[in-house]
Protein backbone atom coordinates (compact mmCIF):
# COMPACT_ATOMS: atom_id res chain seq x y z
CA UNK A 1 0.00 0.00 0.00
CA UNK A 2 0.93 3.60 -0.84
CA UNK A 3 1.07 6.08 1.66
CA UNK A 4 -1.49 8.56 1.21
CA UNK A 5 -1.83 12.82 2.77
CA UNK A 6 -4.58 14.29 3.20
CA UNK A 7 -4.21 16.36 0.01
CA UNK A 8 -5.26 12.23 -1.63
CA UNK A 9 -8.25 12.30 0.45
CA UNK A 10 -9.54 15.76 -0.66
CA UNK A 11 -8.65 15.10 -4.19
CA UNK A 12 -10.06 11.57 -4.00
CA UNK A 13 -13.78 12.83 -2.36
CA UNK A 14 -13.74 16.00 -4.84
CA UNK A 15 -13.55 13.39 -7.84
CA UNK A 16 -15.81 10.78 -6.12
CA UNK A 17 -18.03 12.88 -4.13
CA UNK A 18 -19.83 15.48 -6.21
CA UNK A 19 -20.68 17.20 -2.37
CA UNK A 20 -17.39 18.73 -1.64
CA UNK A 21 -18.23 22.58 -1.25
CA UNK A 22 -15.40 25.45 -1.00
CA UNK A 23 -16.63 25.11 2.52
CA UNK A 24 -15.78 21.73 2.78
CA UNK A 25 -12.87 21.50 1.03
CA UNK A 26 -11.38 24.19 3.08
CA UNK A 27 -12.46 22.53 6.47
CA UNK A 28 -11.06 18.95 5.41
CA UNK A 29 -8.36 20.30 4.37
CA UNK A 30 -7.86 22.07 7.95
CA UNK A 31 -8.77 19.07 10.11
CA UNK A 32 -6.54 15.82 8.78
CA UNK A 33 -7.72 12.50 9.54
CA UNK A 34 -4.52 11.19 10.26
CA UNK A 35 -4.98 13.17 13.86
CA UNK A 36 -8.05 11.51 14.55
CA UNK A 37 -7.03 7.60 14.31
CA UNK A 38 -4.69 5.06 16.08
CA UNK A 39 -1.43 4.91 15.49
CA UNK A 40 -1.50 1.26 14.35
CA UNK A 41 -3.87 2.26 11.38
CA UNK A 42 -2.01 6.04 10.83
CA UNK A 43 -1.00 4.56 6.77
CA UNK A 44 -4.59 3.85 6.38
CA UNK A 45 -6.05 7.41 7.77
CA UNK A 46 -6.37 8.71 4.20
CA UNK A 47 -8.17 5.81 2.74
CA UNK A 48 -12.10 5.63 2.23
CA UNK A 49 -13.24 3.35 4.63
CA UNK A 50 -13.72 3.07 8.36
CA UNK A 51 -11.29 2.41 10.77
CA UNK A 52 -11.29 0.85 14.17
CA UNK A 53 -10.58 3.09 17.09
CA UNK A 54 -11.41 0.85 20.08
CA UNK A 55 -14.29 0.28 21.82
CA UNK A 56 -16.54 -1.30 19.38
CA UNK A 57 -16.19 1.52 17.46
CA UNK A 58 -15.14 2.95 14.52
CA UNK A 59 -14.20 6.76 12.64
CA UNK A 60 -16.55 7.10 9.62
CA UNK A 61 -15.51 6.13 5.81
CA UNK A 62 -14.27 9.52 4.71
CA UNK A 63 -16.99 10.04 2.14
CA UNK A 64 -19.85 8.91 4.18
CA UNK A 65 -18.34 12.58 6.33
CA UNK A 66 -18.52 14.37 3.33
CA UNK A 67 -21.85 13.36 2.51
CA UNK A 68 -23.63 13.61 5.76
CA UNK A 69 -21.84 17.28 6.55
CA UNK A 70 -23.14 18.31 2.85
CA UNK A 71 -26.93 17.39 4.32
CA UNK A 72 -26.29 19.16 7.75
CA UNK A 73 -25.53 22.43 5.68
CA UNK A 74 -23.32 23.70 8.70
CA UNK A 75 -22.84 27.43 8.90
CA UNK A 76 -20.96 29.95 10.63
CA UNK A 77 -22.50 30.98 14.02
CA UNK A 78 -24.52 27.89 14.35
CA UNK A 79 -24.94 26.31 17.47
CA UNK A 80 -24.61 22.05 16.27
CA UNK A 81 -24.40 18.94 18.62
CA UNK A 82 -22.40 15.93 17.17
CA UNK A 83 -23.77 12.57 18.44
CA UNK A 84 -21.47 10.03 18.86
CA UNK A 85 -17.92 12.08 19.03
CA UNK A 86 -15.81 9.08 18.63
CA UNK A 87 -12.28 10.19 18.78
CA UNK A 88 -13.14 13.80 17.58
CA UNK A 89 -12.88 14.34 13.77
CA UNK A 90 -16.66 15.28 13.26
CA UNK A 91 -16.27 17.02 16.00
CA UNK A 92 -13.54 19.37 15.42
CA UNK A 93 -14.55 19.50 11.49
CA UNK A 94 -17.69 21.17 12.29
CA UNK A 95 -16.17 23.33 14.49
CA UNK A 96 -14.20 24.51 12.34
CA UNK A 97 -17.29 25.25 9.93
CA UNK A 98 -19.13 27.22 13.01
CA UNK A 99 -16.21 28.98 13.63
CA UNK A 100 -15.61 31.69 16.22
CA UNK A 101 -19.11 32.80 16.30
CA UNK A 102 -20.59 29.59 16.83
CA UNK A 103 -20.43 25.97 19.09
CA UNK A 104 -20.40 22.91 18.64
CA UNK A 105 -21.22 20.29 21.59
CA UNK A 106 -19.89 16.66 20.95
CA UNK A 107 -21.26 13.99 22.77
CA UNK A 108 -20.15 10.28 23.77
CA UNK A 109 -21.56 7.63 25.92
CA UNK A 110 -17.74 6.29 26.05
CA UNK A 111 -15.64 8.33 28.89
CA UNK A 112 -12.23 7.48 27.06
CA UNK A 113 -13.86 9.02 23.65
CA UNK A 114 -14.77 11.99 25.96
CA UNK A 115 -11.39 12.52 27.23
CA UNK A 116 -9.80 11.86 23.39
CA UNK A 117 -12.11 14.40 21.76
CA UNK A 118 -11.53 16.86 24.60
CA UNK A 119 -7.71 16.66 23.76
CA UNK A 120 -7.78 16.80 20.25
CA UNK A 121 -10.40 19.50 20.18
CA UNK A 122 -7.85 21.24 22.49
CA UNK A 123 -5.27 21.03 19.96
CA UNK A 124 -6.91 22.30 16.99
CA UNK A 125 -8.39 25.09 19.06
CA UNK A 126 -7.26 27.82 16.85
CA UNK A 127 -8.81 26.20 14.01
CA UNK A 128 -12.09 24.83 15.89
CA UNK A 129 -11.98 27.91 19.23
CA UNK A 130 -16.13 26.59 20.20
CA UNK A 131 -16.10 23.09 21.20
CA UNK A 132 -17.28 21.35 24.09
CA UNK A 133 -17.26 17.52 24.89
CA UNK A 134 -19.55 16.26 27.16
CA UNK A 135 -20.86 12.51 28.14
CA UNK A 136 -24.21 11.84 27.50
CA UNK A 137 -25.22 11.16 30.56
CA UNK A 138 -25.16 15.29 31.31
CA UNK A 139 -28.11 15.76 29.67
CA UNK A 140 -29.04 18.71 31.78
CA UNK A 141 -26.34 20.46 30.40
CA UNK A 142 -26.01 19.34 27.13
CA UNK A 143 -30.07 20.32 26.24
CA UNK A 144 -30.15 23.55 28.27
CA UNK A 145 -30.04 25.21 24.87
CA UNK A 146 -30.95 24.59 21.46
CA UNK A 147 -29.21 23.46 18.34
CA UNK A 148 -29.49 24.46 14.56
CA UNK A 149 -28.23 21.25 13.63
CA UNK A 150 -27.50 17.80 14.96
CA UNK A 151 -25.21 14.91 13.84
CA UNK A 152 -26.00 11.47 14.40
CA UNK A 153 -22.58 9.19 14.17
CA UNK A 154 -24.63 6.19 15.27
CA UNK A 155 -27.53 4.31 14.14
CA UNK A 156 -31.22 4.50 15.90
CA UNK A 157 -33.30 1.07 15.22
CA UNK A 158 -36.24 3.30 14.06
CA UNK A 159 -37.84 6.08 14.63
CA UNK A 160 -39.24 6.08 18.13
CA UNK A 161 -35.37 5.26 19.21
CA UNK A 162 -34.52 8.62 19.28
CA UNK A 163 -34.63 10.30 22.15
CA UNK A 164 -37.20 13.23 22.98
CA UNK A 165 -35.05 15.37 24.29
CA UNK A 166 -32.37 15.68 21.07
CA UNK A 167 -35.50 15.72 18.91
CA UNK A 168 -36.99 18.63 20.98
CA UNK A 169 -33.52 20.35 20.97
CA UNK A 170 -33.61 20.87 17.49
CA UNK A 171 -34.41 24.70 16.36
CA UNK A 172 -36.95 25.76 14.03
CA UNK A 173 -35.68 25.35 10.82
CA UNK A 174 -33.15 23.59 11.95
CA UNK A 175 -31.56 20.09 10.65
CA UNK A 176 -30.63 16.45 12.17
CA UNK A 177 -28.92 13.69 10.17
CA UNK A 178 -29.26 10.93 11.45
CA UNK A 179 -29.16 6.82 10.20
CA UNK A 180 -31.80 4.47 10.94
CA UNK A 181 -30.91 1.15 10.30
CA UNK A 182 -28.92 1.43 6.86
CA UNK A 183 -31.20 4.57 5.96
CA UNK A 184 -29.32 7.94 6.02
CA UNK A 185 -32.43 10.22 7.30
CA UNK A 186 -32.75 13.96 7.22
CA UNK A 187 -34.84 15.95 9.96
CA UNK A 188 -36.04 19.14 9.94
CA UNK A 189 -37.94 20.91 12.93
CA UNK A 190 -41.06 22.46 11.08
CA UNK A 191 -44.07 24.66 12.73
CA UNK A 192 -42.54 23.28 15.83
CA UNK A 193 -43.35 19.62 14.20
CA UNK A 194 -39.91 17.13 14.29
CA UNK A 195 -40.08 15.67 10.74
CA UNK A 196 -38.60 13.52 8.18
CA UNK A 197 -37.68 15.54 4.78
CA UNK A 198 -35.40 12.92 2.89
CA UNK A 199 -34.21 9.84 2.77
CA UNK A 200 -30.87 7.86 1.17
CA UNK A 201 -32.15 4.23 1.32
CA UNK A 202 -29.31 1.64 2.35
CA UNK A 203 -26.73 3.96 2.32
CA UNK A 204 -24.98 3.50 5.60
CA UNK A 205 -23.83 1.32 7.89
CA UNK A 206 -23.13 2.62 11.11
CA UNK A 207 -22.52 0.90 14.57
CA UNK A 208 -25.49 0.82 16.58
CA UNK A 209 -26.67 4.02 18.82
CA UNK A 210 -25.74 3.20 22.48
CA UNK A 211 -29.07 4.43 24.80
CA UNK A 212 -27.58 5.90 28.12
CA UNK A 213 -28.98 4.38 30.59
Amino acid sequence: MNEKSNEDLIEHLEKNTGVLTPDLKEAFMAVDRGDFVENDHRVEAYEDYPLPIGYGQTISQPTIVAFTLSLLQPKGGERVLDVGCGSGWTTVLLGYLVGAGGEVVGIDIINEFVELTRNRASSYHEKAPNVAVFHASEEDVIYSDGFDKILVNAAFERHDDIPNKMKESLRENGIMVAPIGNDLIVFSKINAEFKEVDRFTGMVSYVPYIKNS
